[in-house]
This record gives structure tokens, C-alpha cells and sequence, in this order.
């Protein structure tokens, strides 16, 4: 049974955000290496990437599954949200920090003390399959601050067909 939580295969890469992602990558750094716990990856197992993307550069994703039922509400009255729209982000991003706000909280002060430690998994166009929450996190962290510690976010790049 597919999870209804994860990317569809059938989405479209915005090219335009793939391109920014790969420009602003360091490439003097060799990347790491990490199986992901995504899709069955794991028992492969197949190897991928782990690059720093900058947080600004990532976008949540509509289809998180701690959120979907305040999507669909809100996308039943007042029409759909366009996940790469800047100003459907914040809507996103609000309703993430309404969720789980103790958790947050949590994982906020855990990246403060011991920094990030798992990679988020994304498409190559940026957008979050695992990671919503740390985003939100790291963002708080850099507006609070300006540490840039929390401008980057460790990635395991995902596409179906790699």
C-alpha cells in the first residue's frame, strides 16, 4: 500500500528551483554519503548525496501529513495552495507552526545544543519530503539569531527515477 504521505511520482520539477539549488551548492566540499529511509530505499540499499542547501531554498510541501487535514480545509474554502508560491509557503509554514507547537519547541532547542544531525530528504527541486519541521526550526533559530549555523540544512536528494 502506498503511503499517501509521500511525493507522488508523477509530480513535475520546477526546473527554475532545481537550477538555483545545484548553483548554490558547495562544490569544494565532497558530499557525504546515506541511504534513505524513504520509499523502501533502505533495503537496496542505494547510496545518495548529502549536500548543504540553504534553508531559504526549501519548500514545504502541501502533502505533509502533519498538516494535511488543515490543507484540505483550507484549500475546501478558499481554493488551492500552489506549493511554489512564495506567499502559499507562508500559509504552509503557519499552519506547521501551530502544530506540534511543543515538539517544535523541542527540536528548536535540540538543533540550538546539538545541531542538526539527520539529513532532510528532498526533490532536486527543494521541496521538504522529510524535513517540514526542521526548516521551521532552523528559521526561528536564524531569525532569533543570525547565527549562520542555521542557514544551511544537511539534504539527501530524492527523484524517482535516479
Amino acid at each position: 500500500m502506498e503511503d499517501k504521505k509521500t511525493i507522488s511520482r508523477d509530480r513535475k520539477i520546477i526546473d527554475d528551483f532545481a537550477t538555483e539549488i545545484k548553483k548554490r551548492i558547495d562544490t569544494d566540499t565532497k558530499p557525504s554519503k546515506e541511504v534513505i529511509y524513504f520509499r523502501n530505499e533502505h533495503k537496496k540499499p542505494k547510496e545518495r548525496d548529502v549536500v548543504e542547501v540553504p534553508v531559504e531554498l526549501l519548500r514545504f510541501r502541501k502533502d505533509n501529513g502533519r498538516i494535511a487535514s488543515d490543507v484540505i480545509s483550507y484549500e475546501k474554502s478558499k481554493g488551492p495552495i500552489k506549493e511554489e508560491s512564495v506567499e502559499d509557503q507562508e500559509i504552509l509554514k503557519e499552519m506547521l507552526k501551530k502544530k506540534d507547537q511543543e515538539k517544535t519547541k523541542e527540536l528548536i532547542n535540540s538543533i540550538k545544543h546539538s545541531g542538526q544531525r539527520e539529513p532532510a530528504i528532498i526533490t532536486v527541486d527543494g521541496f521538504l519530503i522529510n524535513g517540514n519541521r526542521r526548516k521551521l526550526a532552523l528559521e526561528e533559530l536564524w531569525d532569533k539569531t543570525k547565527e549562520v549555523q542555521y542557514m544551511l540544512m544537511p539534504e539527501l536528494f530524492y527523484h524517482p527515477f535516479l
